[in-house]
């Protein structure tokens, strides 16, 4: 507005030079574009500024789920390693349960060999002492 004001006070005095009014009509014109081209770009800034706000609202939010997310992924890989070590552990303790029920068992089938043996043994000597009592008996007859 005031730069209008300033044109008119010039056109009036510059009035009587050939040529001015077109002059300042142009610059008029000229002014009235640049006035409709800064109100663009101001509402362009404020535009891209509200913009800039959004984004930079949406990466930070993006940051913090990423930051969620990196750190799900450790504690999923910690629970991950436990479990292997957990499962390492079992399949150990497992491989020694199988040894010691073969231990057991090879110790069964010697106890049962032995068992019989001393069954055979203890009949043979039932039957020598019977065979003993009667030579006795016929001896003694």
């Amino acid at each position: 507005m005031e730069v209008e004001r300033r044109l008119c006070d010039i056109g009036t005095c510059f009035g009587s030079l050939p040529g001015a009014d077109e002059e300042l009509l142009r610059l008029i014109e000229k002014y009235q574009k640049l006035g409709a081209a800064r109100t663009a770009l101001r509402n362009a800034v404020k535009l891209l500024q509200g913009e800039n706000g959004r984004l930079l609202k949406e990466h930070s939010e993006l940051s913090k789920e990423r930051k969620a997310t990196n750190g799900l992924r450790a504690s999923c890989e910690k629970l991950r390693s436990e479990a292997n070590e957990t499962t390492e552990k079992l399949a150990a303790q497992v491989r020694k349960m199988e040894e010691a029920i073969k231990k057991a068992e090879e110790e069964k089938q010697k106890a049962t060999k032995e068992k019989k043996c001393a069954d055979s043994e203890k009949s043979l000597a039932e039957k020598n002492r019977n065979l003993i009592e009667a030579e006795r008996k016929k001896v003694m007859e």
